[in-house]
C-alpha cells in the first residue's frame, strides 16, 4: 500500500488511487499552497524525479526558465478564479534536459465546493513536436524547391521571350541620305515595354517610331509586340502617319482591357527634302537647331488604347539643316533617379545633347545611356529606356531601307546576358 500524506488522502480517495497509478500521463496533486502531495509513476518516468524527491516540494522545481512571470501570473489567476488552466509548457527534467508538455491544471473541490488543492496532468509531447517540426521543415523545403523550380522555369521563359522580342527590334540603322540615325532599347528586365522601329513607307520615306507601353515586364512587352505588328501592317496600306496611328489606336482600344496604354511618336523622314513630319500619341520629342537650342515637339493626340475615336494630327513638315537633331526618348531616361531620389530630368538630357551635338548619332545614344547610369550610380535600372537620335548631315547617299528578309547587325542593346557585337561602344550602329 502506497503511503499518502493525510491531508491529500481525501482527494486521492475520491479520484481513485489506482487510476492515478496506472495513468500514462504525469499526475501531480498539490495543496492550496502548491506543495506537492502526490505524484504518480508516469511523473517519475517523464521527469526523472522520484516520488520521495518531490513530495513536499513546489512544482517550480520543473521550471525551465522558458516562460516569463506574466505566463505564471496568468496561470495562477485562472486557478484562483476557480477555472482550469490548459496550455503548453517547457519543463526541465532532473538531468537538466528540457521537454515539451501539454498540461492541464484544475482546482479540486469537495462536495461543498470548498477547494482542497490542485491536480495537474501533463503529457510529454517532445517527440511529437520534433516530428511536427521535421515535417514542417520538410514541407518548407519541398515548397522552396518547388518555388525555385518554378522561378527557374519562369526566368527561362522570360529569357526566351526577351530573346524573341530582341529579334523584333531593328537589326541595322537605316542608310538614309542626309541623315545619321541611331537607336537603342535598354530594358529594365528581360522583356521590355519600350519599342522603337524603322519602317519603310510606301512612298519611299522612312517611318521612325518610338513607343512606351505603361509599366514594364512581360505584359507590356506583349502589348508592344501587338502595337508593332499593327503599325507595320498598316504602314503598307496607308500613306498618312496620322491615319496609321488612328487605326492602330482603334484596334488597341478594343483589345486592351487592363488600363494599359501606349505613348507613341511617329516621324516620317523624307531624305530628298531632309525633312520630317510628326504624329504623336501622348509622346513628346525634341528638336535641336544648329546652335543646340531645343524646342519640344508636343503630342498631336491622346495616348493609344484608351479612347477608340481618338483623333491624331500631323505636324507641318520640319526641314532640318545639317547639324540639327531630333531626339526621341522614353521616360525611363529622364526619370532615372540618383540614390538620393533626384531626377536625371529632361533639362539634363537637353544639356547633354547640346554638348554632344557634333558627335555621331550612335555616340549621342551611348553617352545619354552612360550619363544616366552614372547618375544612378549604377543602381539597377527601374524602367525601360529607349533613345533614338535623328541627325541631319551634309552628306547625301542613296536610301537603303531595312527589309524583313535581311539579317544585318542589330542596333538595340539586348537584355542582360546577351551580346550583340564585340565592344561596348559597338552595341548601337550609326548610319550616315
Amino acid at each position: 500500500m502506497i503511503a499518502v500524506p493525510q491531508n491529500a488522502a481525501a482527494v486521492i480517495d475520491r479520484m481513485g488511487l489506482a487510476v492515478f497509478e496506472s495513468a500514462g500521463e504525469a499526475i501531480v496533486v498539490t495543496d492550496l499552497a502548491a506543495t506537492i502531495q502526490y505524484v504518480n509513476p508516469a511523473f517519475e518516468r517523464i521527469t526523472g524525479f522520484t516520488r520521495d524527491e518531490v513530495i513536499g516540494q513546489n512544482p517550480r522545481l520543473l521550471k525551465s526558465g522558458k516562460h516569463d512571470a506574466a505566463f505564471y501570473r496568468q496561470l495562477w489567476d485562472t486557478l484562483t478564479g476557480g477555472e482550469a488552466w490548459r496550455g503548453s509548457v517547457v519543463n526541465r527534467r532532473k538531468d537538466g534536459t528540457l521537454y515539451h508538455a501539454d498540461q492541464t491544471i484544475a482546482p479540486v473541490l469537495d462536495a461543498a465546493d470548498i477547494p482542497l488543492g490542485y491536480v495537474s496532468v501533463h503529457v510529454d509531447v517532445t517527440e511529437r513536436r520534433r516530428l511536427e517540426q521535421a515535417l514542417h521543415e520538410a514541407e518548407v523545403c519541398r515548397a522552396r524547391e518547388a518555388a525555385e523550380h518554378e522561378l527557374r522555369l519562369a526566368k527561362r521563359e522570360m529569357e526566351i521571350a526577351g530573346s524573341i522580342q530582341q529579334n523584333l527590334f531593328p537589326k541595322e540603322a537605316p542608310q538614309l541620305g542626309g541623315f545619321d540615325i541611331a537607336g537603342a532599347v535598354f530594358p529594365a528586365e528581360q522583356t521590355s515595354g519600350d519599342y522603337f522601329d524603322f519602317i519603310p513607307l510606301r512612298d519611299g520615306s522612312l517611318g521612325v517610331v518610338v513607343a512606351d507601353v505603361s509599366g514594364h515586364g512581360l505584359g507590356p512587352a506583349l502589348l508592344m509586340v501587338e502595337t508593332r505588328a499593327y503599325l507595320r501592317a498598316l504602314s503598307q496600306r496607308c500613306d498618312h502617319i496620322d491615319g496609321i496611328l488612328e487605326q492602330t489606336n482603334r484596334v488597341l482600344a478594343r483589345d486592351v482591357e487592363d488600363g494599359r496604354f501606349v505613348t507613341l511618336f511617329f516621324a516620317r523622314v523624307v531624305s530628298s527634302e531632309r525633312s520630317l513630319v510628326c504624329a504623336s500619341a501622348g509622346h513628346t520629342g525634341h528638336h535641336f537647331d544648329q546652335a543646340g537650342i531645343a524646342t519640344p515637339l508636343p503630342p498631336t493626340g491622346l495616348v493609344l488604347g484608351i479612347e477608340e475615336n481618338n483623333r491624331i494630327q500631323c505636324t507641318a513638315p520640319i526641314r532640318l539643316q545639317p547639324g540639327e537633331i531630333v531626339l526621341l526618348m522614353t521616360d525611363g531616361l529622364w526619370e532615372t533617379r540618383s540614390p538620393d531620389k533626384a531626377l536625371f530630368g529632361v533639362e539634363r538630357v537637353i544639356e547633354r545633347v547640346r554638348a554632344l551635338r557634333e558627335q555621331p548619332a550612335s555616340a549621342i545614344v551611348d553617352a545619354l545611356r552612360d550619363d544616366a547610369l552614372r547618375f544612378a550610380q549604377h543602381k539597377p535600372q527601374q524602367d525601360d529606356i529607349t533613345i533614338v537620335v535623328i541627325k541631319a548631315v551634309k552628306e547625301s547617299r542613296q536610301s537603303r531601307h531595312l527589309s524583313t528578309g535581311e539579317n544585318p547587325k542589330r542596333i538595340s542593346k539586348p537584355p542582360c546576358g546577351f551580346q550583340t557585337r564585340t565592344g561596348r561602344r559597338e552595341r548601337t550602329t550609326r548610319a550616315s
